[in-house]
């Protein structure tokens, strides 16, 4: 059978694709490795990578005349996904979609899907391919033609052995791609080495449903790495687990082996801050190539941390520590925010963005509150009233969606976002300390490369901000009386 995969793209600023961690949709991936393990013919198009238009795509699934379309999306693709849905659907004998919106959100795509897959994939979707009915798939929606209604199975069980699943099939992605370079000029892959989290922070969806950590064995990980670097010739990794350092002897373990190996890569993991309390074994992470933490360091806060239900021992002192624990053992702190959390007001938003300049965070994004379908941020928010925007294209954490009372307008969140990467970015000693630390730590490949970025990534600094048609779009702008924003450097 002939199976054709899209990751769908969404509208964002390219100069922000360039700042996001590079590499293939593993999850994508690793559903066309189970398809591909059990005899089909898959064909992959990362619209995303491309940058490749609705039209452009459309064109590109049609030449591969599929038996069955996947298509999987997030909440910012949904139009692109339907798009392209409503337009070959004549000619696609079955269309079926996946992903995180697909999960929490199903009744999105019953007018244009044959069949709807919730959670974990790699199990359901091969069924499917197979010919199983569909009540007898766990975790897949369909219409049921008996009844005339659109129906739930229920969710199937995680799977508890990521060890069984087939290596990703990366051999179907353009590795020329930029989109899936370390600084848009290096070979690089992203990995997997565990799935699930047991926090229960409000504004994440993956906490309604993979609460579950279940970690791959360490040799396994290695054997993937060292694979890749025979393969493709990929020195630079990163781990896309939510939290890569849930069990310390499981990272531990995986250090073990690369050193045992005497393997010389880079590579990082997303860590909460309160997991970073062992010295010792961040040392031993640096000595088997770890070079960089991402962290959801979210506010400056700790009122607004406790309202994010971030748990644990998640405050700004543990951030303090955690990035002085890194830096110690030398490896870099990477900071994601949200700015404007209920509760908080432009001048917490300006504290937060001060706040990572004195910890000395490496990289920082920052984004605003977003009400995703199903998880208990977005739950809440429809509650209260708070969603202003109903326009799924806009939920990409860029851009202000929801208004409490007293909280900062629509256009002032704009304002803050935008006022945020200006503050942070566009300082030239940042940039040239940047450079003057990575120098002698990197070899000749790796500071070219990442000199052009740099260089590329102050210039865009300098762009970064919605225009003031977007502003004027915004439900309830008013450009002639909002406060701008300008925050010293």
């Amino acid at each position: 059978m002939k199976v054709t995969l899209v990751h769908c793209d969404y509208d964002i600023p390219e100069r922000l694709k360039d700042l996001a961690l590079p590499g293939i949709p593993l999850g994508l991936a690793y559903v066309a490795a189970v398809a591909e393990r059990d005899g089909h013919n898959v064909t992959v198009i990362d619209a995303y990578a491309d940058s490749s238009s609705v039209q452009r795509t459309i064109q590109r699934v049609l030449a591969s005349k599929p038996d069955v379309l996947g298509i999987s999306c997030v909440t910012a693709s949904v139009y692109f996904a339907l798009d392209i849905a409503t337009a070959v659907r004549a000619e696609v004998p079955k269309i079926v979609f996946g992903g995180i919106h697909a999960t929490f959100s199903p009744d999105t795509f019953k007018d244009v899907a044959n069949a709807v897959f919730r959670g974990e994939s790699e199990e359901s979707f091969p069924e499917y391919l197979a010919g199983k009915p569909l009540s007898e798939i766990g975790g897949v929606s369909y219409t049921d033609e008996r009844i005339g209604a659109f129906r739930h199975n229920a969710i199937r069980p995680l799977i508890a052995n990521l060890d069984s699943l087939p290596l990703p099939a990366r051999h179907l992605f353009d590795f020329g791609s930029r989109r899936y370079k370390l600084f848009r000029h290096l070979p690089f892959a992203s990995l997997l080495g565990g799935r699930g989290c047991p926090m229960r922070c409000v504004y994440c969806q993956n906490a309604e449903v993979y609460d579950t950590y279940r970690a791959r064995s360490p040799r396994l990980i290695v054997d993937e790495m060292e694979w890749l670097f025979k393969t493709y010739n990929i020195r630079h990794f990163a781990f896309v687990d939510e939290d890569g350092m849930i069990s310390p002897r499981h990272m531990r373990e995986m250090c073990d082996e690369i050193i045992a190996r005497n393997l010389k890569f880079r590579w990082g993991c997303d860590s909460r801050v309160d997991r970073l309390t062992d010295g010792d074994l961040l040392q031993h992470m640096a000595k088997a190539g770890c070079g960089f933490f991402f962290h959801g360091v979210e506010s400056a806060n700790d009122e607004t941390l406790a309202r994010m239900r971030k748990g644990g021992n998640a405050t700004s002192e543990q951030t303090r520590k955690a990035f002085r624990l890194a830096q110690k053992a030398g490896i870099r702190s990477v900071a994601s925010t949200i700015l404007g959390f209920p509760g908080e007001d432009k001048p917490s938003a300006e504290a937060t963005v001060k706040f990572l300049k004195e910890i000395g965070a490496t990289y920082a994004f920052f984004g605003l509150p977003t009400p995703f379908p199903g998880s208990t941020f977005g739950n809440m928010c429809e509650a209260n009233g708070w969603v202003k925007v109903r326009d799924w294209s806009k939920y990409t954490v860029m851009n202000a969606v929801i208004e409490w009372p007293g909280g900062p307008t629509l256009l002032e969140q704009t304002e803050m976002v935008d006022a945020a990467y200006k503050s942070f970015y566009n300082r030239p000693g940042y940039w040239l300390g940047r450079l003057f630390y990575e120098l002698p730590r990197l070899d000749w490949p790796t500071i070219s490369a990442f000199s052009k970025w740099s260089w590329e990534s102050f210039v865009n600094t300098f762009k970064w901000g919605h225009s003031k048609e977007e502003k004027e779009e915004l439900p309830g702008a008013g450009l002639a009386t909002a406060q701008l924003t300008q925050w010293s450097r």
